[in-house]
């Protein structure tokens, strides 16, 4: 398990072979990506793409058909706890009352996975 912060000098982000089936749909066909620390990456494409099966599986929120997902050098999918400490993750149709506000959101979130606030 991780402890305090990720280490800086690798990446942020490490996708090898990624996919996500969705019975006999591929959503994300052998998606490769690395994204350094101090990046911004933007994923764009047409709706069905991939875009949103991709981020669930970063945010640890569903299982790959096969790949490997590291994020600051933590293997999201089999340390989800350690990973989920260090991603965020707002879907743009988030499945909570529309009049939270973003910090009742994040502290929504926070209790749903049991993380604590930065202040504990």
């Amino acid at each position: 398990m991780m402890i305090g912060r990720p280490e800086t000098n690798g990446n942020a982000i490490e996708i090898h072979d990624l996919r996500v089936d969705y019975g006999d749909f591929v959503a994300v066909n052998d998606l490769s990506l690395t994204v350094p620390y101090g990046e911004v990456y933007g994923l764009v494409g047409p709706n069905g793409a991939g875009k949103t099966s991709t981020f669930r599986v970063l945010a640890t929120l569903m299982e790959p058909t096969y790949g490997e997902v590291s994020l600051a050098g933590i293997d999201a999918l089999e340390d989800k706890e350690s990973a989920r400490r260090i991603m965020g993750y707002m879907p743009d149709l988030a499945p909570v009352p529309s009049d939270l506000k973003v910090r009742e959101f994040l502290d929504f979130y926070t209790h749903t996975y049991a993380l604590g606030t930065r202040n504990e």
